[in-house]
């Protein structure tokens, strides 16, 4: 093992034929609430610093079968806003896809508005579905990519003949509640289409 305590200038290469090595171990052994951190600093002054800047990234590389070094996912972090005390920063997550990086998860604390952030999935617009599992339930919620439908407690059909909203369940009673609590009016409707086309109204 090694203990560095200076500052090192330029690159840093650490290798090992052993097997789950090397290992870079950060260790705090304070008693108090803080810990040991890994900091990016790009230290832009004088005006060059700038909006969508690439602030560090973390890549993680392997080889394909054709011995090809090949980066196969990257969490990247950028300052989208530097204006003094409206800064926004992003933290994205890519993976290789089809041989090609592709955005598969973004967090931003600015989307071009002041005091607006938003979470972003697929916002390279591939074909990448949405999936989230419960306790009981492997599609407690499903956005599909190829079709943009979605599924809630169960996958959405893919026959032209079904809506884009698919909601399922295994209870005796199924029920799908819509509130509204204002003051105005109100108004829904069910509009369907069976197997063979033709045309049926629901009501609520």
């Amino acid at each position: 093992a090694a203990n560095i305590s200076e500052i090192v200038t330029g690159d840093m290469t650490i290798t090992s034929s052993s097997s789950v090595h090397p290992i870079l171990l950060i260790e705090n052994t304070n008693g108090d609430e803080n810990a040991a951190y890994l900091q990016f600093y790009k230290n832009t002054t004088g005006g060059t610093q700038a909006d969508n800047d690439v602030l560090g990234s973390i890549l993680f590389y392997g080889n394909d079968d054709g011995d090809n070094k090949t980066l196969f996912g990257t969490i990247e972090s950028q300052s989208l806003d530097v204006t003094d005390n409206d800064e926004g920063g992003a933290l994205t997550f890519k993976v290789i896809h089809d041989s090609t990086a592709r955005n598969y998860l973004t967090l931003k604390g600015y989307n071009g508005s002041v005091n607006e952030g938003e979470v972003i999935f697929n916002e390279d617009s591939q074909d990448v579905d949405f999936r989230v599992e419960s306790d009981a339930n492997t599609h407690a919620l499903f956005v599909q990519g190829s079709s943009g439908n979605v599924g809630i407690g169960g996958a959405p059909p893919t026959t032209a003949n079904h809506h884009t909203l698919h909601i399922e369940g295994s209870a005796t009673y199924q029920r799908l509640s819509l509130k509204n609590t204002g003051t105005g009016g109100r108004s829904y409707s069910i509009h369907s289409v069976n197997e063979n086309d033709a045309a049926k109204e629901g009501k609520l």
